[in-house]
């Protein structure tokens, strides 16, 4: 997503429903603030602001309330997307904030030119640690919130007690570690998991694994395979004996 991009679309014309499903998206995959709101690094406060401004009457979920009422996978883009330009402005808009995140910005160029990961500037050893989690991206499945989940970091757990499910039923293989495969029914759904309806109870801590039709908005592997598989463990289950619902964590 480049900068700018964003921003020349929306001030070019009305966009259609595809059109914001896809923009939505690429605003989700995107972690520098400043590529987020389209504008650039040197823009004053006061183009942050007008850029603000026009993306929120375009991705605010309430002018779009036919289109959302029909479609729940637009309605998340929307809010996510909504709530990642909230984030991206909230920081940009505090010359503070903008100071740290500029400063982070230059420590990352540093890096990467450097192909040093251990490498160090001034500017980063100035981060304390309450500077480096405010600059954090709370949309989930940025690069930001992969590379901290794949570090273990702390950060990452909080950022999973973030994530919106959405209640959508969608057929779903899942064949369980004891060996036993049955088709069940998604309740709900996050890029992290979700609650599958069974005909049968699986203890907490079971292995289960699953092939369905995930939304690539959901996604964070296999983004243009037409099934979906992911391994899965069973968090809670509760139900009766006709119907269980299984809460599971995509592993």
């Amino acid at each position: 997503m480049q900068q700018q991009t964003t921003s020349s679309l929306l001030r070019s014309r009305a966009l259609g429903y595809h059109e914001l499903k896809v923009l939505a998206g690429l605003i989700l995959e995107e972690s520098d603030h400043y590529t987020v709101l389209g504008v650039d690094p040197k823009a004053s406060s006061e183009e942050i602001n007008q850029s603000y401004c026009l993306a929120v009457t375009h991705f605010h979920p309430l002018n779009h309330r036919a289109a959302i009422s029909s479609d729940t996978v637009f309605h998340w883009l929307l809010s996510r997307a909504f709530t990642r330009l909230g984030i991206a402005h909230r920081i940009l808009s505090s010359t503070r904030r903008r100071e740290i995140y500029d400063r982070s910005l230059k420590a990352n160029q540093y890096v990467t030119a450097h192909g040093e990961p251990g490498a160090r500037t001034p500017d980063v050893d100035a981060l304390n640690d309450e500077e480096r989690l405010k600059l954090q991206s709370y949309s989930f499945a940025t690069p930001e919130w992969l590379l901290a989940k794949q570090r273990g970091k702390e950060t990452a757990g909080k950022e999973r007690r973030r994530v919106v499910r959405v209640k959508m039923h969608i057929p779903v293989v899942v064949t369980c570690e004891n060996h036993w495969q049955e088709t069940g029914e998604t309740r709900d759904l996050s890029p992290l998991g979700a609650q599958i309806a069974l005909s049968r109870r699986v203890e907490p801590g079971t292995l289960l694994h699953l092939q369905l039709r995930l939304p690539k908005q959901f996604r964070t592997k296999h983004y243009n395979t037409e099934n979906y598989v992911v391994d899965a463990r069973v968090l809670r289950v509760v139900g009766s004996k006709e119907i269980w619902v299984a809460a599971a964590e995509f592993i």
